[in-house]
């Protein structure tokens, strides 16, 4: 039932170490060692990038952890919960809904910048419609990157990115209009981000920097 993600994924070293302490669980738990690999891909792991190298490195990682415990698993293996952002033309998501001007949905154009930081509200996520035709597979993966972004987990560990500046306009724009408190420094803007990201009852952790609790930047999020 624990769902856990890493929303700054990388190559995927926190994942596969989270492969290792979901195995020990499952075996706690009495189930079989061919099954625990598919079990702990399918419902436990989550993964989310922007780079695409990463993507592919996390995602082979985790296959090969899988082949680790069980060396039949290539057999049917099954493609791991990790996703590589991609930007999404404006006609695809207009297509998809009906959505308010302000709306976060149409910074899909930029989410290979804003990545893990772009938030999208659950309703959004469910009024994506997916045709057939023209925009049908690109309205597909608008609503998987929404599903991801959307959704709430069990446990949120990420090292995220440090970056004070040089952000580019579409990640500098968006920081000062989502993450008025923690705008200066990507470090502390996913420090907000994973706290939407993790459940009420959630566990957050990340490797950051001590300057927020310091520097006057912060002054306003130490209070938050």
């Amino acid at each position: 039932d624990i769902r856990f993600i890493d929303p700054c994924m990388g190559s995927g070293h926190i994942l596969v170490y989270a492969f290792d302490l979901f195995t020990k669980m499952y075996e706690e738990e009495g189930y079989q060692t061919r099954d625990i690999p598919t079990l702990i891909l399918t419902n436990n792991i989550f993964g989310i990038d922007i780079d695409r190298r990463c993507y592919q490195l996390a995602s082979f990682a985790l296959s090969m952890k899988a082949r680790a415990y069980y060396s039949r698993y290539l057999r049917k293996a099954i493609q791991p919960n990790t996703i590589v952002l991609q930007n999404i033309d404006h006609d695809t998501i207009a297509s998809a809904g009906d959505w308010d001007t302000k709306s976060s949905m149409w910074q899909f154009e930029n989410v290979d910048t804003i990545g893990s930081l772009l938030q999208i509200s659950s309703d959004d996520c469910v009024k994506i419609q997916v045709e057939s035709g023209l925009f049908g597979e690109q309205q597909q993966l608008l609503k998987m990157q929404a599903e991801y972004l959307s959704s709430k987990y069990h446990c949120v560990v990420t090292n995220p990115p440090y970056l004070g500046k040089g952000m580019g306009e579409a990640l500098t724009n968006y920081a000062k209009s989502h993450y008025v408190e923690s705008k200066t420094d990507t470090m502390v803007m996913f420090m907000e981000r994973c706290l939407d990201f993790a459940k009420e009852t959630g566990y957050l952790a990340l490797i950051n920097f001590q300057s927020w609790m310091f520097v006057s930047n912060y002054s306003d999020y130490r209070k938050t």
